[in-house]
């Protein structure tokens, strides 16, 4: 199993940070490498599902992921099995100061046979780190109104 994480200080409060988490739908307009939401099947709560379209690079793939613990606005937990891997991403929002310290910790295990599972959990680990320091620092400019570089 890999495990990678990101994490950013945000000017905004936790409650903030997360009703722009909880608004699945939309956050192709944050995320960089989100190109569609397909599917919510309702409001965020334990149990929720959505499948999203994603693009890194020149790796496409979609995603079906479920909702398995909520605890705003502090802490969401997210499970997905596709693309032959286990997936459990946590998101954090911790009060620090008069802002947010966010943190995306991401999980990841290969159901192919060793040393391909390997391979697999070594190379989707680099894209996840890569891929959630978009998604934490695509939060902070939605947040902060700051511009793209």
């Amino acid at each position: 199993m890999r495990s990678v994480e990101a994490s950013t200080f945000i000017d905004a409060t936790p409650e903030r940070v997360w009703a722009l988490y909880a608004d699945i739908a939309r956050t192709p307009e944050w995320v960089p490498f989100v190109e569609e939401v397909v599917s919510v099947s309702g409001p965020l709560a334990v149990g929720m599902t959505y499948r999203e379209r994603t693009r890194i690079g020149r790796i496409h793939g979609v995603q079906e992921w479920r909702i398995d613990e909520l605890e705003p606005p502090r802490r969401r937990v997210e499970t997905s099995e596709s693309l032959r891997m286990h997936s459990r991403l946590t998101i954090t929002m911790e009060r620090e100061g008069s802002g947010t310290q966010l943190r995306q910790v991401s999980e990841v295990r290969s159901t192919l046979p060793r040393p391909l599972g390997w391979l697999q959990e070594s190379f989707v680990g680099l894209v996840a780190r890569r891929a959630m320091r978009a998604a934490v620092l695509g939060a902070k400019r939605t947040l902060e109104n700051v511009r793209s570089p």
